[in-house]
């Protein structure tokens, strides 16, 4: 009796100690934070028709007080809700999969009010049950409507679904023994449908591929990508304007043509096409929205190539223009929000180190932090990449390298895959510059060995990038003042020499060289005056 007593005795040791001993492995869960992202997402509208429509549920409105403490924090803390609504503390998961689903009701609903997109699908859905009961003749007033809004805003898919619908309540019409319409007519129409839908498809890949090669490698490309980008400027759709069947395929069609002729350094031919894109979006304000990507990189194409060009004044007011978009009714969505944040404040940042003071450069840079400090956590990798970026240029255009090495290092700290190639890379001669300034010759070595390394590897074709790194390693061997001099002294010649290629002229929206060359040399000439005529 004893011996079966201990053995189970033991047992149950066993198992409760085994448990404990896993339970000691089992890694902490952090609470989930959909919720929070959700909430913080959402527009004052958005916040305000869903407290409008959730008001009318039946029941205790502890989602409300659930809502209003997730949309007050500024970081996600589950334990500080726990403590403030203890009523649901021990169903808080519950409670916030509850009100997730709440909300994505109203966004629906808000969404079906104001976007063209879901009007459609609610007015098919309404035809389908129209026409299941047999109301024929309110479908075709519900199918007519619905036309003329997938007409105006170019929605191709849906207009070929109206059509078919018209085609069901044709046969209708036949069956009652009415033959005043001829489908040859319908037929026609959707023949000219499914004609501008191929057509944008067609633009649509041409566009998708080149910002892949444009995106993932920026200015750095290699000879293969630039050949590519040349067959996409030299496509049948893209050399012939009169391809483009709708203003959708235009927009395509020009936002292509000034992206290419960007890459090939055809710089004014750029800036005329990305204002075709931009005017074309402002005068079709239906179809603005859906394009929303494609309207701020024309922008951002203008602003970079006026920088590039030394145009600062038609950059800075393009910029301002930019910027006062938030205050567009249209643009209240927090994507769209922090998109012109960041466009308006990487353009403000390198305009700011190319003709502003020092001060001026520092409040710029101050504004910005406040902006990445406000809206933590919802911009998207690349657009803190470019923000990091200039951000360190500025700081060390202000000649503070140690913080200019702080916003880099966030850069640089990325998985390198996951960054947008371009700003990687210039990213990582300007910490080059950076330890140079710093004089850490040990890190600054082999970070040169480095990017040698990478050079042989990718094959970067830009000559300008190479040639930085080339007189970057000759200058921190040195200690020679008036070495140095004639070192920056011909860095200066051999970059305007290889700037005169527009297709190199690109590097200067990434960084002034030439300027940070020039005044290296404005600081050696007092002290070189004398020796630099028997160095060189």
């Amino acid at each position: 009796m004893k011996k079966g007593y201990f053995a189970v005795h033991e047992r149950l040791l066993y198992l409760l100690n085994a448990n404990i001993y896993k339970a000691q492995f089992i890694p902490f869960m952090k609470p989930s934070t959909e919720l929070y992202d959700l909430i913080q997402s959402m527009s004052k509208s958005e916040k305000r028709f869903f407290k409008l429509s959730a008001s009318v549920q039946a029941g205790q409105k502890n989602y409300f007080k659930l809502f209003d403490l997730v949309e007050g924090q500024r970081r996600y803390k589950e334990e500080a809700i726990k403590v403030k609504l203890p009523e649901i503390a021990d169903n808080l998961p519950s409670a916030k999969n509850y009100l997730y689903k709440l909300i994505l009701k109203s966004l629906r609903l808000y969404d079906a009010e104001a976007s063209a997109e879901a009007i459609l699908r609610q007015e098919i859905k309404n035809v389908e049950i129209l026409f299941q009961r047999g109301f024929f003749k309110e479908c075709n007033k519900f199918v007519t409507k619905a036309k003329s809004i997938a007409e105006k805003h170019e929605k191709f898919y849906y207009w070929l679904e109206l059509i078919n619908w018209q085609k069901a309540l044709l046969d209708e019409e036949y069956e009652s023994g009415c033959f005043e319409k001829n489908i040859d007519d319908l037929v026609r129409e959707e023949q000219m449908v499914m004609a501008k839908h191929q057509n944008i498809s067609d633009f649509q890949s041409l566009c998708s591929r080149l910002n892949f090669l444009t995106r993932s490698g920026g200015a750095s490309r290699n000879s293969e990508e630039l050949s590519e980008i040349e067959s996409i400027s030299n496509h049948k759709l893209i050399t012939d304007g009169n391809q483009a069947k709708s203003v959708r395929a235009k927009v395509l069609l020009f936002y292509i043509q000034g992206l290419c002729s960007l890459t090939n350094g055809y710089y004014n031919l750029g800036i005329e096409k990305f204002n075709h894109v931009i005017e074309l979006l402002d005068d079709h304000k239906s179809i603005r929205l859906d394009l929303i990507n494609i309207y701020f990189r024309a922008f951002r194409g203008v602003i970079y190539t006026n920088i590039a060009n030394h145009e600062y004044v038609l950059a800075a007011t393009e910029t301002e223009r930019l910027q006062s978009l938030k205050r567009n009714r249209a643009f209240v969505n927090k994507d769209i929000q922090l998109k012109i944040f960041t466009y308006s404040s990487a353009a403000k940042l390198i305009i700011a180190q190319r003709v502003d003071s020092q001060e001026s450069a520092l409040l710029i840079a101050n504004e910005v932090i406040k902006g990445i400090k406000k809206n933590d956590g919802h911009f998207s990798k690349e657009q803190l990449a470019v923000l990091y970026y200039n951000l360190s240029t500025v700081y060390f255009y202000c000649h503070d390298f140690k913080e200019s090495l702080k916003w880099v290092n966030k850069l640089l700290n990325e998985n390198e895959s996951t960054i947008r190639q371009d700003i990687y890379w210039f990213g990582r001669i300007v910490n080059c510059l950076i330890h140079f300034e710093l004089r850490n010759s040990g890190i600054l070595k082999c970070e040169i060995r480095s990017i040698a390394r990478h050079l042989r590897i990718y094959h970067k074709d830009l000559q300008a990038e190479q040639l930085v790194i080339s007189y970057i390693s000759q200058l921190y061997r040195v200690s020679n003042e008036a070495d140095k001099y004639a070192i920056y002294s011909q860095m200066v010649d051999e970059l305007s020499d290889i700037l005169r290629n527009p297709s190199e002229k690109v590097v200067l929206r990434y960084f002034d060289f030439i300027g940070w060359a020039k005044n290296k040399m404005a600081g050696l000439e007092v002290s070189v005056e004398n020796s630099y005529r028997t160095a060189v």
